[in-house]
């Protein structure tokens, strides 16, 4: 994958359907890194595992701020909440970078 000096582990729970990877790419943006990819090619899956897929990528997704947070797992309810700091952070950074007024005040 580009790096192949640079060995990466992922973990599969073949009871459970839950894939983690060194590279945190799932916990920290919420998306599915190649490597899950490559591991769930591996192991014939034909689908995604629901674990995968966030609420925001479902044709019944809701504004983030009308979902109540108590109906899913803690942790889905986490990064939904990180999800949306971290969209809104990158558009302040973007924002932030322009001028030197607009970096002091971000």
């Amino acid at each position: 994958m580009g790096r192949p000096d640079r060995v990466l582990k992922v973990l599969y729970d073949s009871n459970d359907r839950k894939i983690e990877c060194e590279c945190k790419m799932w916990d920290s943006d919420g998306i599915p890194c190649s490597h899950i990819f490559c591991v769930m090619k591996y192991e014939g899956m034909e689908e995604i595992p629901e674990k995968l897929v966030l609420r925001r990528w479902c044709k019944i997704v809701k504004d983030c701020t009308t979902l109540k947070m108590g109906n899913g797992s803690r942790e889905q309810a986490r990064l939904l909440r990180y999800s949306a700091l971290y969209s809104a952070l990158t558009h302040v950074v973007t924002l932030g970078c322009e001028e030197v007024e607009d970096f002091v005040l971000a």
